[in-house]
């Protein structure tokens, strides 16, 4: 009995332990989809295959490609520019899904980004890049934008679909759990709370919504504890607000936590301190919706809380600012220099010039 129960208990952490990637999708229109929340690979096939029919498909394969690596943005120059463009950042295996579809060959990039076959600009065609050879060079991530600029244009087809994704099997962080209750949904990954013994990851549970507008309160049962994740939702002027959270009796404020009630509101990591511990919530989405919700629901355009005024960007700004006055004082000292009206000679009469203006 035990040992059905160890392997009951094993094969359900590798059923939630399931490896998802980013897949970025350019040169066609197709659905958007939210943020965080895991895209399964049959929705990922109802998106592929009406592109299949009509466009030729490459997907270009990286098998370290991460989430995190689309954040640099000096890291992709080609891709950066590339409209319309489409951002999946959490597909169940997007190479299977692809394999499973009739592909027409695996083709391998050179060490210089060039392929030895060319691509054949035909309706149906799905053919699968690897640019795996790329990671020898110093700048891998560089060297597979320039790969895939090289490729495009050289097969310079008009009706193409385009992707870059990766293939290894990278277990990130927890896929997470939607939550809905009324007009109000919420998702997250992961929920820890940080003190002096360490990070203790906590199991939120069955999310209730009380109250009704303008002030909404949420609230998660911990199913290790008898204590509760709470918050309130503060709606005014258009906008959906959360100015605090409450967890096991203590206070965690925030600031800058709203979004407008015609997007949701998305943040990779809510890191709230207090004197002696801290609470952490991973990859969070949250939407009020007015009116009720639809039967295929998905998020709405997210409101991200990068903020632009970030330390980096302040710190360029000022010295930005203090170069531009330096070189507005050196060129008003130049511009202000005219030619002399007088000699002076040591052995003779002064000379004086006479200027009419």
């Amino acid at each position: 009995m035990q040992t059905y129960f160890i392997a009951f208990l094993m094969l359900s952490v590798l059923a939630n332990a399931v490896h998802c990637g980013p897949v970025f999708i350019w040169n066609s229109e197709v659905q958007p989809k939210s943020v965080f929340p895991r895209i399964k690979q049959s929705e990922f096939l109802e998106v592929i295959k009406p592109l299949q029919e009509t466009k030729m498909i490459a997907a270009f394969l990286y098998s370290t490609l991460a989430f995190r690596y689309f954040r640099c943005g000096s890291c992709f120059p080609f891709l950066s520019q590339q409209t319309p463009a489409f951002f999946y950042a959490n597909v169940e295996r997007p190479e299977k899904a692809l394999s499973s579809l009739n592909v027409t060959a695996h083709l391998k990039a050179n060490s210089d980004g060039s392929l030895e076959t060319h691509l054949v600009c035909e309706p149906g065609k799905l053919y699968l890049i690897s640019l795996n050879e790329l990671k020898r060079s110093s700048n891998s991530l560089k060297s597979c934008d320039d790969a895939i600029k090289k490729i495009t244009t050289a097969t310079n087809c008009a009706e193409a679909a385009y992707m870059f994704m990766g293939t290894k099997d990278e277990l990130v962080e927890p896929i997470g759990h939607l939550y809905q209750h009324h007009q109000f949904s919420f998702h997250f990954s992961q929920f820890q709370v940080h003190t002096a013994d360490g990070l203790d990851t906590i199991q939120l549970q069955g999310m209730n919504v009380s109250g009704m507008d303008p002030v909404l309160t949420v609230e998660f049962k911990a199913n290790n504890s008898d204590t509760a994740l709470t918050f309130n939702v503060l709606l005014s002027n258009g906008y959906f607000e959360i100015k605090a959270f409450k967890y096991n009796e203590t206070q965690y404020y925030v600031t800058d936590l709203y979004a407008p009630q015609t997007s949701s509101y998305a943040c990779g990591k809510i890191e709230l301190h207090n004197d002696k511990e801290a609470i952490i919530l991973r990859r969070v989405q949250m939407q009020y919706d007015k009116d009720k919700r639809i039967a295929d629901f998905r998020f709405k355009d997210p409101w991200t809380c990068e903020a632009f005024t970030s330390p980096a960007i302040i710190s360029g700004l000022f010295v930005a600012a203090i170069l531009i006055s330096i070189l507005s004082v050196g060129v008003g000292m130049l511009m202000s220099v005219q030619a002399p009206t007088k000699y002076d000679s040591a052995l003779g009469q002064n000379l004086y010039i006479n200027v009419t203006e």
